[in-house]
């Protein structure tokens, strides 16, 4: 999509997976996606479902952390002289504070939300046993439906005649042409962009001053990146090699790929952290022993997501070694010329 098209639109209505990267915080991507459209005079908007499922999201993943480190503190304190204090985190004032954080970050970056869109049983039943719109056998796709039809609803009755659905499910751009006449047909111009589609076709709307400012630090975060890649990997392994885990392994990154910045640099106090991410490539020599629990994708590929499971493992790997991929999310001070303190924040990876 050119440039001059990316202008038509008005708002971005974002999917689920876009924004579930660390939420209540925004990914760097999606964090310069939302301030160059901002700077446009393009509306963000977050649809109501949206926020539901990323609601129930972060109560799993905080119920699951408690209950990792409820089991886990007790085994450490086992085999230590001065025991770790460990009280009872509050889970309802958890659920308090992530409750006053969500309003704060709408409004930080001044989020519209997008109701639940009104429909009729009737014809949402319809669209299913004609598996229209997203809908496929046995009623799938619900959510995503719900999410499309919030966002289409919303601008229609906001008068914005072209809108983007930001979403990385690869659904919607399977069912594109259905779903762009479906909101043709009410009158609204809607495009289906992944994340990477929308901040590769909104950057391009930069004037060129900040472009090449936001390359140029991109470049020295992964320079910076690059001379600490032993630190990082020494960090990750400790993270791994636990008993209960990945059993013992050693980790070489030989390029960091993909690192990304703030696209504005907009910070007065150099002595904050910024964030960054960046994708380290690698390989993992490991001798797994027990408890290793991976996902199998579609394409055969093993994905862990960085956490402890206490179950059985769904799949083994042999020992030996396997090309490694890792997504991280890193902070770092920038002092207008280069970035120094480089710390590893969460991660995700695939081998």
């Amino acid at each position: 999509m050119s440039a001059n098209e990316s202008k038509l639109v008005g708002a971005l209505y974002f999917d689920t997976n876009v924004l579930d990267q660390g939420w209540p915080t925004l990914s760097v991507a999606t964090t310069n996606i939302i301030s160059v459209a901002r700077t446009l005079g393009i509306r963000t908007i977050f649809p109501e479902p949206v926020l539901t499922e990323l609601d129930n999201h972060w109560e799993q993943r905080m119920e699951d952390n408690l209950k990792n480190t409820d089991s886990l503190i007790p085994k450490i304190n086992a085999w230590l002289v001065t025991p770790i204090p460990y009280p009872i985190p509050d889970w309802l004032q958890m659920k308090e504070n992530y409750k006053d954080r969500q309003p704060s970050l709408l409004k930080e970056w001044k989020v519209t939300v997008a109701p639940y869109p009104d429909l009729q049983i009737e014809e949402l039943f319809e669209h299913a046993v004609r598996r229209q719109l997203l809908f496929a056998e046995q009623g799938r796709n619900f959510q995503d439906v719900i999410v499309f039809l919030s966002a289409v609803q919303h601008a229609k009755r906001e008068s914005i005649n072209s809108a983007a659905l930001v979403s990385n499910d690869k659904v919607f751009k399977e069912r594109e042409h259905h779903l762009i006449e479906y909101a043709a047909m009410r009158g609204i111009m809607v495009r289906l962009w992944s994340a990477k589609d929308a901040e590769r076709d909104i950057n391009e709307l930069l004037d060129a001053a900040t472009k090449a400012g936001y390359i140029r630090r991109r470049q020295l975060a992964a320079e910076a990146i690059s001379a600490v890649l032993p630190q990082i990997e020494r960090n990750i392994e400790a993270s791994l090699n636990s008993p209960s885990f990945l059993g013992l392994c050693r980790v070489h990154f030989t390029v960091a790929d993909e690192v990304d910045v703030p696209i504005f640099d907009e910070q007065p106090d150099r002595d904050k952290p910024v964030r960054l991410s960046a994708v380290l490539k690698g390989t993992i020599e490991t001798s797994i022993t027990q408890h290793f629990k991976v996902r199998r994708s579609a394409d055969g590929s093993f994905t862990a997501q960085g956490i402890l499971f206490p179950q059985p493992p769904e799949y083994l790997k042999p020992p030996g070694t396997y090309p490694f991929q890792v997504s991280a999310y890193l902070a770092a001070k920038f002092n207008g010329n280069s970035y120094s303190d480089i710390r590893l924040g969460n991660f995700s990876y695939t081998f």
